[in-house]
C-alpha cells in the first residue's frame, strides 16, 4: 500500500512563491528573485583579487577549415580557388598560423604553379613548384605565421601559373585540399 501526501492550494501557491527563478550579480553582491518578484540579497560573493594566472597556451583551430574535393581545371591567370577559404575569430596578442595543402596538375611541364595565401588582396605568402611531368599531380603546402588585430579574418588561397599550358588544382575524396588557421599561443 502506498503513502500520498497532499498539499493544500494555499501551500502549493506559498511553495511556488518562494521558488527562486532568476539571479544575477550586481556589484559584489547576489542577487536572487522569487517567483513572486521578491529580491533576496544573498551576500558579498566577490572575494579578493587573486594573483595573475598564466598566459593561455594555444587555442586550437579558429574556423572551420577550407576544404575542396573537386578539381578546378584549366586555371592561367590568377583566381581563387573554389571553397579555399576559412573566416577566423582572433583575439588579441595571439599568434596565428595559416596552412594549407593542395594537389597540382600541369598539362605541359613548361613553368612553375603558384600558390598564395591572401587575406582580401594582401598577399600574405606566396610558394610556387614546378611539377615533375605533365599530367602528374604534387602535392604543395605551407603555410604562414602571423599576428592579425582581433576580430573576424578571411583567409584565402588562389592559384596561378607561370608559363604556358594550364594548372589544375587537383583533388578528391581521398586527397582533398584544405586551408586551416590556427591559435598557436600568445604573443
Amino acid at each position: 500500500m502506498a503513502t500520498v501526501t497532499g498539499y493544500t492550494a494555499a501551500r502549493m501557491k506559498a511553495i511556488e512563491d518562494n521558488a527562486i527563478i532568476n539571479g544575477a550579480v550586481v556589484g559584489d553582491n547576489l542577487m536572487l528573485t522569487r517567483y513572486n518578484t521578491v529580491q533576496i540579497n544573498a551576500g558579498n560573493v566577490r572575494g579578493p583579487q587573486g594573483i595573475q594566472g598564466p598566459i593561455g597556451g594555444a587555442g586550437g583551430i579558429l574556423g572551420p577549415p577550407g576544404r575542396a574535393v573537386n578539381n578546378q581545371p584549366n586555371i592561367t591567370t590568377e583566381v581563387d580557388l573554389i571553397n579555399l577559404s576559412t573566416v577566423a575569430s582572433v583575439t588579441a596578442n595571439r599568434h596565428v598560423k595559416v596552412s594549407f595543402q593542395v594537389g597540382i596538375a600541369r598539362d605541359i611541364p613548361n613553368g612553375s604553379c603558384i600558390v598564395k595565401i591572401k587575406e582580401g588582396l594582401t598577399v600574405l605568402a606566396r610558394f610556387n613548384i614546378a611539377p615533375t611531368t605533365a599530367e602528374s599531380v604534387d602535392s604543395l603546402s605551407g603555410f604562414v605565421l602571423l599576428t592579425p588585430t582581433s576580430g573576424a579574418h578571411t583567409y584565402k588561397l588562389s592559384m596561378s601559373r607561370d608559363g604556358t599550358g594550364n594548372v589544375t588544382m587537383a583533388s578528391d575524396a581521398t586527397m582533398p585540399a584544405l586551408i586551416l588557421a590556427e591559435d598557436i599561443g600568445a604573443v
